[in-house]
């Protein structure tokens, strides 16, 4: 048992012992392989320890690429090297020369040598890092110096034999490359080089530090090939795309064909700056294809381009020559967005401009901007693109591409005035401002209107006024008179419309201030505004122009009330003693008796919907000049109190109300009280000197 004991012991020693030998051994390799790169041996040795805890270092501020753990020290040839006392020959460096690329979810993966792929195809994977070492020992003989294109960095600078380019642990792409023979023997060769990159595939072979792979694009590198051949040899295949870069992306050319109402799709396409479409016939644009074209585009999609279509709305990108918008349907496009993509977008912008209904041609959009209009319901009719070099000028003028809301707002102005009783004309308001008066109990008797701004021209504005003992008078257009000023006749209830342009691009809002009532709320486009049958006054008016798809700028259902005729009431069951007070809910009014002789009789405002005056018998409990009502909410002085329900329920005058607005249905609008009897001042006067308490009080 204790010679087992002493065995296992022995076996820990040596093992421990080997490790620290490999750390030893580990950091001299790469001391020997990066002394001119202190950079690259500090990254080796994270490598190393990394490799003996099983974890990688990295960015705590990046989520890093899944890797597969690795050797402390990447042994670059897996075959063979050149000692310092052989001769460097083609077939040697075959075998010699190897490079060993980390991939994204891979991480290191096996070293490879001349010919083969270095990094994967058909997987998506982002080539992040790569080293590649000659194999000669002998680096002044045979060496080579690498540097890469990094996402976020741009070009790294050279390194030498078996560093690191890219990045580990960051999940950054390489995007290209460039490699070049170094040594007293590197004329006697030739090193070629290609890249594997992302939505391209295999480019052609760069040569001797020319670069390789692509920018300006956002692609990935996913693979490398190197081969070399002696000096002056052939090269393994085709040179001309070997890196392809904005400079690159030539000859950029575009067509685009319209289908239109009642034509179709026009005959052929038409080019660059040519209209498609029809203007003056007022023909809507239904659909659009566009097709375009340059060199070295690396089979991309060159635009994209989409339509708002009536009814549906933004629909997705089309390209390639597929249509957007709709065919057989009978809809209009209403905006378009043509946009570059991918290496096109590097060295071109895209212009185009619409010709729209009502409008004409508005101004030039560019890439991927808003063209045309929404929320209007007008069509596109005709278009015109342009594809520009990058950074060139725009064919014409790029302020107004697209109509928005604030934009016609700016266009239109509203102007009204109104004729007050005893003030006659006042001045002119606009947009949203009141006309008349609100809180002297004053008819409106008569307005005009008119618009004003850049829309005005081909625009009209069309009301008609309900006028006391006429009726709708009929429509008056702009700057007539609606209404009777100097006839004394107030207006009851309007109406307001627009014509021509206006109406294609604003709706009209309005409503009215209204004796017992207040301010209704807005009607809109020929609703009615006001009251009828009641014989109530509108002492304001206002209006306002808001462009279509705006809200409304206030509440919108309450614009119109049809007042019921007042009933003949049969005050019959009056009065029920000699001398009592009676009080009659539904016709709003009192009747006051001594000795069945009435001598009160006035129409009263009772009790709110939901703070309802008590019906029943009762009497007078007791009388107070002056006094003060106190409430929830209110603390409210009155010139006579009379109490008939405890002390909370009385009848007494009410200074608040409209003297000439009592009766009728001004309880159930607003104006009725917390449950008592509003009463004119002088009736309620002749009660309180009248009645003594302990006075019957009738309420039915």
């Amino acid at each position: 048992m204790k010679r087992n004991v002493f065995f296992v012991l022995a076996v820990v020693l040596t093992m421990i012992f080997s490790v620290n030998i490999g750390m030893v051994f580990a950091e001299e390799n790469v001391k020997n392989n990066n002394e001119s790169n202190p950079a690259a041996i500090v990254e080796n040795l994270q490598n190393a320890e990394s490799s003996l805890t099983g974890s990688n270092v990295s960015d705590p501020n990046v989520t890093p690429s899944v890797a597969e753990p690795t050797p402390s020290v990447v042994e670059p040839t897996p075959t063979s090297s050149i000692s310092a006392n052989d001769e460097v020959t083609l077939d040697k460096l075959k075998k010699s020369f190897a490079y060993r690329a980390h991939v994204a979810n891979k991480g290191w993966l096996d070293p490879v040598n001349l010919g083969k792929t270095g990094g994967t195809t058909g997987k998506s994977y982002r080539l992040e890092a790569l080293r590649i070492d000659t194999g000669v020992e002998d680096k002044s003989l045979l060496g080579v110096e690498y540097r890469a294109h990094v996402q976020n960095i741009g070009w790294q600078d050279y390194v030498e034999n078996d560093a690191v380019i890219g990045t580990t642990g960051k999940s950054l792409r390489i995007e290209a490359l460039s490699i070049n023979l170094t040594g007293s023997m590197a004329d006697q060769f030739d090193i070629y080089y290609r890249v594997h990159v992302q939505n391209i595939g295999w480019l052609d072979w760069a040569k001797n530090g020319a670069d390789a792979g692509t920018a300006d694009f956002g692609f990935q590198a996913e693979a490398v090939e190197i081969q070399i051949v002696n000096a002056g040899d052939s090269a393994p295949g085709n040179t001309e795309n070997a890196y392809i870069d904005h400079t690159k992306i030539t000859n950029g050319n575009l067509t685009y064909s319209a289908h239109s109402q009642n034509t179709g799709w026009q005959q052929g396409y038409v080019g660059a700056g040519e209209t498609a479409g029809y203007t003056g016939r007022s023909l809507r644009m239904e659909a659009l294809k566009i097709k375009a074209s340059a060199d070295n585009l690396c089979n991309q999609n060159p635009i994209q381009y989409r339509a708002h279509v009536q009814n549906v709305g933004w629909q997705g990108w089309s390209s390639n020559d597929k249509e957007a918008g709709t065919v057989g349907r009978g809809l209009r496009i209403e905006a378009l967005e043509i946009k570059p993509t991918g290496p096109m977008a590097s060295a071109y912008d895209i212009f185009y401009r619409v010709h729209v209904s009502q409008l004409g041609w508005l101004d030039w959009a560019k890439n991927g901007q808003s063209a045309g209009s929404t929320g209007f319901g007008l069509a596109i009719e005709a278009v015109e693109i342009q594809l520009v070099p990058k950074g060139a000028e725009a064919p014409g003028e790029t302020t107004r591409p697209f109509i928005t809301q604030a934009y016609i707002a700016s266009l239109c102005q509203l102007n009204y005035q109104g004729h007050v009783q005893n003030i006659g004309w006042q001045s002119w308001v606009q947009n949203g401002a009141a006309a008349g008066t609100t809180g002297h109990s004053l008819r409106l008797e008569a307005f005009l209107m008119n618009l004003s701004g850049e829309m005005a021209e081909g625009s009209n504005i069309a009301y008609q006024a309900h006028v006391q003992d006429i009726g709708w008078q009929g429509w008056k257009n702009t700057n007539q008179v609606a209404g009777g000023p100097g006839a004394s006749r107030r207006i009851e209830c309007l109406q307001m419309q627009l014509g021509g342009k206006a109406a294609i691009f604003y709706d009209i809002y309005y409503h009215v201030y209204v004796e017992n009532i207040g301010w209704l709320e807005w009607a809109k486009n020929g609703e009615w505004a006001g009251t009828t049958n009641g014989a109530l006054r509108v002492e304001a008016m206002s209006a306002v122009l808001v462009p279509k798809g705006s809200p409304a700028p206030g509440p919108t259902g309450d614009h119109y009330r049809y007042i019921p005729p007042k009933p003949k009431f049969d005050y019959g069951w009056m009065p029920i003693t000699d001398t009592c007070i009676c009080i009659d809910i539904n016709a709003q009014h009192l009747n006051a008796y001594i000795g069945r002789n009435k001598v009160v009789d006035t129409d009263v405002i009772t009790g709110a919907p939901g703070m309802d005056t008590p019906r029943g018998n009762f009497v007078i409990n007791s009388k107070e000049s002056p006094s003060v009502l106190v409430g929830p909410d209110y603390r409210t002085w009155v010139a006579f109190w009379m109490a008939f329900v405890g002390n909370d329920i009385g009848i007494h005058d009410a200074s608040w109300q409209d003297p000439y607005g009592y009766g009728g249905n001004a309880y159930q609008t607003g104006r009725g009280s917390h449950g008592c009897v509003n009463t004119p001042y002088g009736a309620v006067q002749a009660l309180y000197t009248l009645f003594p308490v302990g006075t019957p009080v009738f309420v039915r």
